[in-house]
């Protein structure tokens, strides 16, 4: 039990600096930190949402999608998953 909490507060951290690296529009740094976090738990879907929009802001549309339809398959009835991967595709023009 104590090894879950301590992951669970690790989790919440890193999460947390990702979200101030992204409002500092540092999105390399924020998709660090969220990688950091998918690796304690990669089936955290608001993990792929949130990298999905730092690479959409980096201007990298396939590895925007991608990570929106990973996001998508964890969660496939969140609309935020469904409007990242509309955002990429919208951005890759396809």
């Amino acid at each position: 039990v104590q090894d879950r909490a301590s992951a669970e507060e690790r989790k919440a951290d890193l999460k947390s600096q990702g979200k101030e690296a992204f409002a500092k529009e540092d999105y390399f740094t924020a998709m660090y930190y969220y990688g950091l976090v998918m690796e304690i738990d990669p089936l955290d879907a608001t993990l792929f949402a949130n990298r999905s929009l730092c690479w959409l802001r980096m201007r990298e549309g396939d590895r925007a999608l991608a990570d929106a339809q990973r996001c998508k398959m964890l969660r496939p009835g969140w609309s935020k998953a469904w409007y990242r991967e509309g955002s990429a595709l919208s951005f890759m023009e396809v």
